[in-house]
């Protein structure tokens, strides 16, 4: 049953997270763009900006806007390590589980030792997998 649950909570997982990954992605992505459209218009009108005596005013826009995408960076990579980590820590859940009640089939003879090993490695396995994956 366990075996079966595994991809299932797995895909679960990636369907949640997606979401919230492809969000903090976005945002990242507009507010770089953000950035990029300023430092065109600063290039673009900078004898405008030395003639009316504005340019440290620009300077504190700019200023404002990278460290708007330096936020919004930060945020991506805190996500993705979450997500990362969730799934190192959902796959050491499930093979707990495993250990716990196949340790038990084993001890009451339900189940073999080298099946009960195989299965665990294979558990590590797949939850390897899914993290490098995500």
């Amino acid at each position: 049953v366990l075996m079966a649950a595994f991809p299932v909570l797995m895909a679960i997982t990636v369907y949640v997270r997606l979401r919230i990954t492809l969000a903090a992605l976005r945002l990242s992505l507009d507010m770089q763009q953000g950035v990029v459209k300023h430092v065109e218009c600063m290039v673009r009108n900078f004898s405008l900006y030395c003639d009316l005596n504005r340019r440290y005013q620009c300077l504190d826009e700019h200023v404002e806007n990278v460290r708007a995408l330096s936020t919004a960076l930060r945020n991506v990579n805190v996500t993705l390590e979450n997500n990362k980590y969730l799934m190192r820590w959902l796959t050491h859940t499930v093979v707990s589980l495993y250990v716990l009640f196949g340790g038990l089939d084993v001890i009451n003879g339900g189940l073999p030792p080298g099946v009960f090993v195989a299965c665990s490695k294979v558990f590590l396995k797949v939850g390897h997998h899914w993290s490098d994956m995500f």
